[in-house]
């Protein structure tokens, strides 16, 4: 049984991950401040969408949607014109909305259907430690996780790290 991958369309990362990322896995990528993690994330979906055909949304808690375009835009990346073809979608909500469910609705459930995407992108993670206490951060990341993995999406989750140089990270 061949296992089907999800290429990020970086040639050196995909040859590294043997094809790509396992399809409907959910890829952790954790680095401190201005390492390129929503860099990475962005540029996932957008070769999704320009090189596989694969929509995708991007979900942010810190970076307000301008800026996530803006910087875009130096890549040449038009998310928006991606947005307009409704390949993309942008997301910029609070961590605790993303832990709520309305009447068994969930905020992600309508976008998910609108788009119909195969990637979303969760940038940062680390956010949801303001509004849940951390013994319970595993198990909320772990049940954000599984929703992602039932909707068949394959996603990045970023994660920011206060790791220093040379200090192990947790």
């Amino acid at each position: 049984m061949e296992m089907v991958r999800v290429k990020t369309g970086i040639v050196e990362l995909d040859k590294m991950l043997c094809g790509g990322f396992m399809e409907r896995d959910a890829v952790l990528v954790a680095g401190s401040a201005g390492t390129g993690k929503s860099t990475l994330a962005v540029q996932y979906l957008v070769n999704g969408i320009t090189q596989f055909g694969e929509k995708g949304i991007y979900v942010t808690f810190e970076q307000l949607p301008d800026q996530i375009y803006r910087d875009a835009k130096n890549f040449s990346w038009d998310l928006r014109a991606m947005e307009a073809e409704n390949k993309f979608r942008m997301i910029c909500t609070s961590p605790n909305l993303l832990l709520e469910s309305n009447g068994g609705e969930h905020i992600l459930d309508m976008p998910i259907r609108e788009v119909q995407p195969r990637r979303i992108v969760i940038d940062s993670l680390s956010h949801l430690e303001m509004f849940i206490e951390k013994s319970d951060l595993r198990k909320e990341a772990y049940r954000l996780i599984m929703y992602l993995k039932s909707k068949g999406l394959s996603s990045i989750l970023t994660w920011e790290s206060g790791q220093m140089n040379g200090e192990p990270f947790r």
